[in-house]
């Protein structure tokens, strides 16, 4: 469905299908947006395989102008120069999110603050990943959430507060003597 290419100095992503019947390019670029298949999108969010519906238009448009975007009946594509400002954004994001931006220490960074941000959390009382969320100032339980606190739970940083119910909607979870030894020595890892 997207094509990756790079030629030059221009990163290309094309889309088949124009855009999505019902969303004008005025609407488009003020960073609405409308799934060509919800089912897939439902699946998808379902497994936690995508954060944020919605929002990449208008992270793009952060970073880029509208002149990247290029539309036309059957194709929408994004071309996007190679730009050390965006770069920078691009890179920044990551920080925050804890995602992998091809930036290999500000991903690393990113998942380490959410890490330990989570621990900070836990050390006042057990806390739901719904209530970790909210604390976290994010609008729901993301991937990067879900990934940060399995890894503290195989690292016995933290523990389930129903440990025979793992899907219990009543699960909260608590740091560990391991995961406060952990904030002692200032996060230095096992």
């Amino acid at each position: 469905m997207s094509k990756f290419g790079r030629e030059d100095s221009t990163t290309e992503f094309k889309s088949y299908g124009g855009l999505v019947s019902g969303l004008s390019l005025a609407e488009c670029l003020a960073g609405r947006s409308m799934p060509r298949n919800r089912e897939l999108m439902r699946v998808f969010r379902d497994m936690e395989l995508v954060e944020h519906l919605g929002s990449g238009m208008r992270r793009i448009l952060n970073a880029y102008d509208s002149s990247i975007v290029h539309i036309s009946e059957h194709f929408f594509e994004l071309r996007f120069p190679m730009d050390e400002r965006a770069l920078e954004i691009a890179s920044e994001g990551a920080v925050e999110s804890g995602v992998e931006s091809g930036v290999e220490s500000g991903a690393e960074s990113g998942a380490e603050s959410l890490t330990q941000r989570i621990l900070l959390l836990l050390q006042t009382s057990p806390l739901s990943k719904s209530e970790l969320a909210r604390e976290l100032g994010l609008n729901s339980v993301t991937g990067a959430l879900n990934r940060s606190a399995g890894a503290l739970l195989e690292q016995a940083l933290i523990e389930r507060t129903l440990p025979d119910k793992p899907q219990s909607r009543l699960q909260k979870y608590r740091l560990t003597q391991a995961g406060r030894q952990w904030l002692e020595l200032g996060g230095v890892a096992k």
